[in-house]
């Protein structure tokens, strides 16, 4: 399996009209946060595979639509998960174990400061 990871910074290599040809081979993407949801999307688009993403402490323009309704719970449970989980074609993940493809994703995103936890 072959994993893109982002974080932190939009790569020009990724941002290009030429991602789809050079990474033809990446399976999933995993955005360990700080990105735009645009970016994120664009990603999503241009290799047409699963994107999975948490928030870091930056770039929070679009955290409202994903955080916590129960902000005492450190971990979403299903009655506390948001409403919207995939956004942009990317999908949310924090507080989440995932299994795709025999592989576990676990999100563990945002900053407590940043955030107002």
């Amino acid at each position: 399996m072959t994993i893109l990871c982002v974080a932190d910074h939009i790569d020009p290599l990724v941002y290009s009209t030429q991602a789809k040809n050079r990474y033809k081979d990446v399976d999933l993407v995993l955005s360990a946060g700080d990105l735009p949801m645009q970016y994120l999307g664009f990603i999503s688009g241009s290799l047409n595979k699963p994107v999975y993403f948490v928030f870091g402490n930056h770039n929070l323009e679009h955290y409202h639509l994903f955080k916590r309704r129960d902000s005492s719970s450190s971990i979403n449970s299903p009655d506390t998960l948001p409403q919207m989980q995939n956004y942009f074609g990317a999908t949310f993940i924090d507080g989440r174990v995932l299994k795709r493809n025999g592989l576990l994703i676990a999100g563990l995103g945002e900053s407590l400061d940043a955030t107002g936890f």
